[in-house]
């Protein structure tokens, strides 16, 4: 998955937000978590906001966990997909973005 996230933030400049839809995910262990810290470190980096729907509560401690021994800021979190977006909406201040 971050391969193919890296080359579509590589090619668009005007991707503003990556919501990670985790209602399916079955949890998070250190490789999911490493995954995560890589994905949020590069993203940040490219100026991409990056926010988590309904995570399992077990598997975001952990996540958590790892993201801020990393150092790195927390996602916003979201309970469905289209809270995240009508948030996105309300921010981008458009409602189009």
């Amino acid at each position: 998955l971050s391969e193919e996230l890296r080359a579509v933030v590589a090619r668009r400049d005007d991707i503003k937000l990556v919501i990670f839809d985790a209602t399916t995910s079955a949890g998070v262990d250190t490789t999911a978590a490493d995954a995560l810290i890589e994905v949020k470190q590069e993203l940040e980096e490219s100026g991409v906001d990056f926010w988590v729907v309904n995570p399992l509560q077990a598997g975001w401690k952990m996540a958590v966990a790892s993201l801020e021994a990393a150092k790195l800021d927390i996602p916003k979190v979201f309970d469905s997909l289209a809270e995240a977006v009508n948030a996105f909406q309300s921010k981008s201040g458009d409602g189009q973005s």
